[in-house]
């Protein structure tokens, strides 16, 4: 596949957990294929891809440090872009495999030496020296003239997408989808290369277009191998398992996600999925849908609960107040003086019962005249309702005890007792 990696000049951003990195790399060319491997928590991660002239680089993630690097060219050769990858036996023992043109595969192996070691197949380089990452493109050519014991069948050097496993005893496969749409292999068994026999299309099926992409697995110590591709528009495994290829089938899809619509009379909500409303046999509310109605009735009953609060608070404000009495101010334009015939105020409730000088008990209704010697009705004391208008108390003598002989509207003077009747 294809990938452009947005101007950084290295790794792209769904393998970096960073904006930048790597900014000394050549930069990326517009057609370029990626591979990737893990070499272990030690030794971080390779990365493969190719440059704007077509020569593969390498990137480094060192985890010690915490930083990537460009690890520079594993091979200035020419390359037919996109297909590329990658597998390792040993962070000293890397292969990574390309298409080189349309008779050659270009195999690119890291030795413990330091070094790249380029070769092709099914011809060799001419050359009489190794090829390595040092080596220029411009010396270094195919011989086209060598023998060999087979040729790449359906091959046009242009496919999509290539592979690479390694087993248990070492042995490289390269995997391809030709021009005819099959499956096919090669392995390098004792350093000489040779075609795998095809299976069954039971076996290996055949793919929906020419050229696909695949993509390679492999459990090296197992000897296991799974190969994927679309076959019927659908991604299809092949497994070699148990020293044997079993028969093909295809990936089980994942399980739908699960999708809830609510209707309102203007609007469709989709609370999950992919956003296509589609059939729906499921029944009931979804989660989110009951988390909404819980939030909404619990809100509801709050502000019902906040209203009637407040309501009381105001009819009881409200009875307060039609009990207090209320002060009514004078108008600007009332008189501060009351006129003569305003009658006065009633006052209190009847005085409690007292005793005259002569023995008589006087309840409520009755009060003892001390200036005359008397007892007779006692006028209606009350308080002020506050309806009536203010008046001043009348000129008339109070005497605050029976046998007061003056009342409190004379000066105090001194006057001589006055002798006791008979």
């Amino acid at each position: 596949m294809a990938h452009r990696w947005l101007g950084l000049g290295g790794i792209p951003k769904p393998i970096q957990s960073r904006a930048s990195i790597c900014r000394d790399a050549p930069s990326i060319h517009s057609n370029s294929g990626l591979a990737a491997i893990v070499l272990g928590e030690s030794d971080g991660f390779r990365v493969y891809y190719h440059d704007k002239d077509g020569a593969i680089n390498e990137l480094k993630y060192d985890p010690k440090r915490d930083e990537w690097s460009h690890n520079g060219f594993i091979t200035k050769d020419i390359s037919s872009l996109p297909a590329l990858a990658a597998t390792f036996t040993s962070k000293e023992n890397i292969t990574v495999v390309a298409p080189r043109d349309d008779k050659t595969i270009g195999v690119t192996r890291y030795q413990k030496d330091g070094d790249w070691q380029r070769t092709t197949f099914p011809y060799p380089l001419d050359s009489d020296i190794g090829v390595t990452q040092e080596t220029d493109r411009t010396n270094i050519t195919v011989d086209t003239t060598a023998a060999v014991n087979f040729t790449l069948p359906a091959w046009d050097g242009a496919p999509r997408g290539i592979g690479i496993s390694v087993d248990r005893e070492h042995t490289r496969s390269v995997w391809y989808i030709g021009t005819d749409r099959a499956l096919h292999s090669a392995y390098n068994g004792d350093w000489v290369w040779h075609l795998r026999e095809n299976q069954t299309e039971e076996i290996w099926p055949l793919a929906d277009k020419p050229n696909a992409e695949l993509a390679v697995a492999e459990i090296a110590n197992k000897n296991t191998v799974f190969v994927y591709y679309i076959v019927n528009g659908k991604l299809a495994e092949i497994k070699y398992l148990n020293d044997a290829w079993q028969p093909w089938n295809h990936v089980p899809e994942p399980p739908p996600i699960p999708t809830t619509t609510n209707t309102a009379p203007e609007s469709t909500i989709t609370f999950a999925g992919d956003g296509n409303n589609g059939d729906d046999d499921s029944s009931g509310l979804s989660t989110g849908a009951k988390a909404g109605i819980g939030v909404g009735v619990s809100l509801g009953a709050i502000a019902l609960g906040a209203i009637i609060a407040v309501l009381f608070l105001i009819r009881r404000k409200h009875k307060q107040q039609q009990q207090t009495p209320q002060y009514t101010p004078f108008s600007e334009t009332a008189s501060g003086t009351l006129a003569p015939d305003t009658p006065a105020p009633a006052y209190g409730t009847p005085s409690t019962a007292v005793v005259a000088p002569d023995g008589t008990v006087l309840n409520g209704d009755f009060v003892w005249a001390q200036k005359e010697g008397t007892y007779g009705l006692a006028p209606e004391v009350t308080e002020l309702d506050g309806r009536e208008r203010s008046a001043e108390l009348d000129a008339r003598p109070v005497y605050e005890l029976p046998h007061q002989p003056y009342p409190h509207s004379e000066e105090l003077q001194a006057r001589e007792p006055k002798p006791k009747q008979q």
